[in-house]
């Protein structure tokens, strides 16, 4: 009677262990899926904030551009454009400082300790 019992529950507990080790592996698999996407995400995020941060710094070269061009019209000509491109390298500034610090928190999400969850 003894034997059978320590048999039932042998049999109880490889059971659940099988049923564990299903989980485990799915779990496993789920989080390997789970942490490539977050990699496409971050990759597709900085290359977009790359390309983001290419387009302003080109957009405030055009305008340095023609603010030099601006120096050879007559002054009154001259103090009228100054101003409205002064106001628009601004906002072009503000936009690219804004993409830095999305830039600066990305990274910081990559320090996470994402090696140490696979195991």
């Amino acid at each position: 009677m003894e034997e059978l019992i320590t048999q039932s529950f042998s049999s109880h507990l490889e059971k659940k262990t099988r049923e564990l080790e299903n989980e485990l592996s799915t779990t496993k698999e789920e989080l390997k899926i789970e942490r490539e996407e977050v990699a496409k995400f971050q990759e597709k995020s900085e290359e977009w904030g790359k390309r983001q941060k290419q387009e302003l710094l080109d957009k405030i070269k055009q305008q340095e551009a023609k603010i030099e061009h601006l120096k050879k019209l007559t002054p009154q000509e001259l103090i009228n454009k100054i101003e409205s491109y002064k106001e628009e390298v601004a906002q072009l500034e503000t936009q690219l400082e804004k993409l830095n610090s999305q830039q600066s928190a990305q990274i910081e999400v990559k320090k996470w300790p994402w090696s140490k969850v696979r195991k």
